[in-house]
């Protein structure tokens, strides 16, 4: 957080509560009348918080005491981004077909796939056939009846690509901390195909893209 003497920014600053949030000080401009009074102001403010924070007092546009800030920031830790760790790469890719027996031979015939397996998911109302590409997979799904979410999504778009799904380190983990910046779950966590935990993210809160994720 920057301050400059003089300007109020320090009282601001209290009544916003940032000095309880940054993790470090500078004063800019410290060669104006009240930098002395600015950083008073400031360590008897931390004094009541449970950490010390430093405090910088620099002149810009002389260059003064912006080396010795440098030198601070490049030692410090950059945080690490726990949601962007969690996801250890593609699952599968989801494609929506009328019929599974019309679909597979495309797959099959002409990209040279091999099917390994198909396998019912009662409570999604789907049949999926399961083609194995590399480290991921393709997944055909096709409708159990018309109550369908796929049988839905065919009648209002037609076949085609339907979810992206990626795997997890921690999906119960993940999808709590998503729930709590505003991302929205279709449903709870629960069982699908292979037995795998999953659950579906809300696509208004992804871009428009169906996002599926998998406990790895």
């Amino acid at each position: 957080m920057v301050l400059v003497p003089g300007m109020g920014d320090d009282v601001q600053a209290i009544k916003a509560g940032v000095l309880e949030i940054a993790d470090i000080f500078v004063i800019n401009k410290a060669d104006r009348p009240g930098a002395e009074h600015t950083q008073l102001e400031l360590e008897g403010m931390l004094s009541m918080t449970e950490e010390l924070k430093p405090i910088f007092r620099t002149v810009a546009t002389e260059s003064t005491g912006v080396d010795e800030l440098v030198e601070h920031l490049l030692t410090l830790k950059r945080p690490e981004r726990t949601n962007v760790a969690q996801i250890r790469g593609i699952d599968h890719l989801a494609i929506a077909v009328r019929s599974l027996d019309e679909a597979l031979p495309f797959y099959v015939d002409q990209l040279g796939l091999h099917a390994t397996r198909r396998e019912t998911v009662p409570h999604e109302k789907v049949t999926v056939a399961m083609l194995p590409l590399g480290d991921t997979r393709l997944e055909l799904l096709e409708a159990l009846d018309a109550t369908s979410t796929i049988a839905r999504f065919i009648d209002k778009r037609g076949p085609g690509l339907h979810h992206v799904a990626l795997r997890v380190a921690n999906l119960t983990a993940l999808a709590a901390t998503l729930q709590a910046a505003g991302i929205r779950l279709l449903a709870e966590p629960q069982k699908g195909a292979g037995g795998h935990l999953y659950v579906f993210l809300h696509p208004a809160d992804t871009g428009g893209v169906l996002l599926e994720l998998i406990q790895d």
